[in-house]
């Protein structure tokens, strides 16, 4: 896989590198695995999913999304209603 980049235009920062390479590698460590919804706080994996791949390269896959059925929006919508402010 090829190396992302980036470039500050201001100055030299090493925390914002620091950060950059820890992000890179959490994100790097989650390519191509099965990502559930996720909704008040419960993982669910469904049996639908979507598979999305790299615009770059076709071959790699990014990940694998869990797809909302009915009850899942429901759910969600549910979930988001109780939350809110009276």
């Amino acid at each position: 896989m090829g190396r992302i980049t980036y470039a500050t235009m201001s100055a030299d920062d090493p925390a914002l590198h620091h950060a950059y390479e820890e992000g890179l590698t959490a994100a790097s460590s989650r390519i191509g695995q099965t990502h559930p919804l996720i909704i008040n706080g419960e993982k669910r994996y469904t049996g639908e999913t979507f598979t999305e791949r790299s615009p770059v390269d076709s071959d790699l896959v990014v990940g694998i999304y869990s797809q909302a059925s009915d009850y899942d929006v429901d759910g969600a919508v549910a979930v988001s209603q109780a939350f809110q402010a009276e």
